[in-house]
């Protein structure tokens, strides 16, 4: 893998943290606002604070997912292998395999 693939990856992870972070904190004031609020809150701005707090747990999911994702690329690792080579002697070829 390349520098600049494992920049890449590195710069979407923390955005992707960051966007987790910030989901989580708005996840916290919503559900804080239902239960400290329900009983002054109407059924029309339960209902769109409970459709809110769904849309904020689905995008987490998402960025959880793709944090996994992230996570399972950064595991899978080259490594470059030499060995003689038969039809020159002396020589050796090498190649790189990647391991998962």
């Amino acid at each position: 893998m390349s520098n600049t693939a494992k920049f890449r990856i590195n710069a979407e992870e923390i955005r992707l943290t960051n966007s987790r972070r910030m989901l989580i904190a708005s996840m916290d004031r919503v559900t804080e606002r239902l239960e400290n609020r329900l009983f002054a809150l109407s059924s029309a701005e339960v209902d769109r604070l409970n459709r809110q707090l769904e849309n904020i747990q689905n995008r987490l999911a998402e960025i959880n997912d793709r944090l996994m994702d992230i996570q399972n690329q950064k595991r899978a690792t080259t490594f470059r292998v030499s060995f003689p080579d038969m039809e020159k002697d002396g020589e050796r070829k090498s190649c790189i395999v990647w391991k998962t």
